[in-house]
């Protein structure tokens, strides 16, 4: 969708050529993505571990489930996936803090969205 985006791009200012433009399209498109992922999961990261301190009894829940699913192992993709604990606590960290962020955007030109419109009415009496 980005690269799409990015072949109709023409330059917004005549300092830069179509290609600049392009290329300054998909950096800040890219920009955008890596920055809002990283601080959702760095928000998230942050609440869950606040909460788990607040309420003392969950860490030790959490641990628990922990070494019991992956013994002195690393987790991975499917043993995260049998941990209903750990999800539970993540998902009640993003329930109770929502992690979207604003990113705030600068238009490069103005653009006129003005239009006539003209409107007949023939209304008739019985």
């Amino acid at each position: 969708m980005i690269l799409e985006g990015a072949k109709s791009c023409e330059g917004s200012d005549e300092l830069l050529p179509s290609s600049t433009a392009r290329e300054r399209f998909n950096l800040d498109n890219c920009k955008t993505i890596f920055f809002a992922g990283h601080e959702s999961t760095a928000i998230t990261a942050s609440w869950c571990l606040t909460l788990l301190a607040i309420h003392h009894d969950w860490p030790d829940r959490v641990s628990e489930e922990v070494l019991e699913v992956c013994g002195n192992g690393n987790p991975d993709a499917n043993k995260l996936r049998s941990m209903k604990t750990l999800t539970m606590v993540i998902q009640e960290t993003l329930r109770l803090y929502f992690t979207a962020m604003f990113i705030g955007r600068r238009a490069y030109q103005d653009i006129d969205f003005t239009c006539e419109i003209s409107l007949n009415f023939t209304c008739s009496h019985l």
